[in-house]
């Protein structure tokens, strides 16, 4: 179950076709505006709910097996489940704990920003938040091997990252609800392009302005869910 707005479920999504891993896409997430308009929230699929009662996405069923839910474990999940031979996490125990590692910095430092320049009613806490942001995508681009986090092949610290920065580089959300420009260093552009050149990830890309509507509500306070 995904959701085609939703930065979390492209993570599982993007897994899924890098490793090769046969799929069938279910919204498991419809916006309550698509079937009526004005209307605030979202509706979820009854059937989502009851493989993960949270109601979120991304969340894989297996027949005959436990649901898989939370963005990073399902990537994991889908790199487990490789038809094609490609990894998402490096062979060495160490060198994987480092991944794991890494993916949640990313997804608690660059990542978790977005939402609260978006949510924070305060001007200066915006600007604070986009600051701290910056700050963090300048900590990661030196971090990168290069043309990928750690070298050719796609990790799952690209994958947690992706989804998010081509919300802010495509997307252009910040500049058009916050007026604030990311800037990338060439490390972190060539990485950018690289990563939305592969398959993988291009299959998974929307319409920009269907994702500005979607992250409307957030940005003017009207949302009804958690971001």
């Amino acid at each position: 179950y995904s959701g085609w707005f939703c930065p979390y479920a492209q993570r599982a999504w993007i897994a899924l076709n890098q490793c090769g891993v046969e799929y069938r896409l279910e919204e498991g997430m419809v916006r309550s505006d698509e079937i009526t308009p004005g209307a605030l929230g979202y509706q979820k699929n009854p059937k989502l709910l009851e493989a993960n009662p949270k109601g979120l996405v991304p969340t894989i069923i297996q027949e005959g097996q436990r649901p898989v839910y939370e963005s990073l474990i399902c990537v994991e999940y889908a790199s487990d489940m490789s038809k094609n031979g490609k990894s998402l996490l490096p062979p060495h125990p160490a060198d994987r704990a480092h991944a794991r590692i890494q993916a949640d910095w990313v997804n608690k430092n660059v990542c978790s920003t977005l939402f609260p320049i978006l949510l924070k009613r305060e001007p200066e806490e915006q600007v604070a938040s986009f600051q701290l942001m910056q700050q963090n995508l300048d900590t990661l681009s030196e971090m990168i091997k290069g043309p990928l986090y750690f070298g050719d092949e796609m990790s799952i610290v690209d994958v947690a990252l992706f989804p998010f920065l081509y919300r802010i580089i495509d997307v252009k959300m910040l500049e058009h609800f916050r007026n604030m420009t990311v800037k990338l260093t060439p490390k972190l552009e060539t990485w950018y392009a690289a990563m939305k050149a592969n398959p993988a990830v291009t299959s998974t890309l929307q319409d920009n302005a269907k994702l500005l509507e979607s992250m409307a509500q957030y940005a003017d306070g009207t949302a009804q869910s958690a971001a």
